[in-house]
């Protein structure tokens, strides 16, 4: 997964047309927008371990470092559900 396909997902998911997001910032801005209108406390979100694999790279950080930036703006939670790959 890379940032841009977490942003499709979840703006896919709220019913939002992804369009063209460049930018972590922008999918961040968008992302809470969509949180907002629709009051949304918690996100959840499935099958993470297809996210992050054991040898994590450059691109694992940057979609686990968005993720965390998504919390950070404090406009809903995040819950992670996945199974341990072995």
């Amino acid at each position: 997964s890379n940032v841009k396909d977490v942003v499709t997902q979840i703006l896919a998911q709220g019913f939002d047309d992804p369009g063209d997001v460049h930018t972590a910032a922008k999918g961040i801005a968008r992302i809470n927008r969509l949180a907002e209108s629709h009051e949304t406390a918690l996100i959840v979100i499935d099958e993470c371990q297809h996210m992050v694999h054991p040898k994590t790279d450059a691109r694992d950080r940057q979609v686990t470092d968005f993720l965390k930036s998504l919390v950070i703006s404090g406009r809903f939670s995040l819950m992670l559900v996945g199974q341990a790959e072995q």
